[in-house]
């Protein structure tokens, strides 16, 4: 991969985190942020954020600690490929993309 297309996908991911918080706070007042958060919807959806972390974070575990010993280990046709997939969840985290894709493409984003 060449350092362009790194920094135009490193650019794009740093939108999907920055856009949405930027976002609230200009349209949020910092005690509206708070009485927002304290609303059935917004507990049922950081529940929701919270138990799709820990699954991921589980699957992360189970199926990434093999996977990264084969990269390691071993001469695997394609491993750029897969150290760029591997490198994903660590730079965004599933729940800061979630909530992200949320604020962004939601009802009122």
């Amino acid at each position: 991969m060449t350092r362009t297309v790194v920094v135009v996908l490193s650019l794009i991911a740093l939108g999907f985190i920055a856009l949405p918080v930027i976002g609230l706070l200009i349209h949020l007042a910092p005690a509206d942020m708070l009485r927002a958060l304290q609303t059935p919807a917004a507990t049922s959806a950081l529940e929701l954020s919270a138990l799709t972390t820990l699954l991921s974070l589980g699957l992360t575990v189970v199926f990434g600690t093999p996977l990264a010993w084969v990269l390691a280990r071993t001469a695997l046709p394609g491993r750029p490929i897969f150290d760029a997939i591997v490198d994903v969840p660590i730079v965004i985290p599933p729940a800061v993309a979630g909530l992200a894709l949320l604020l962004v493409f939601g009802r009122l984003g």
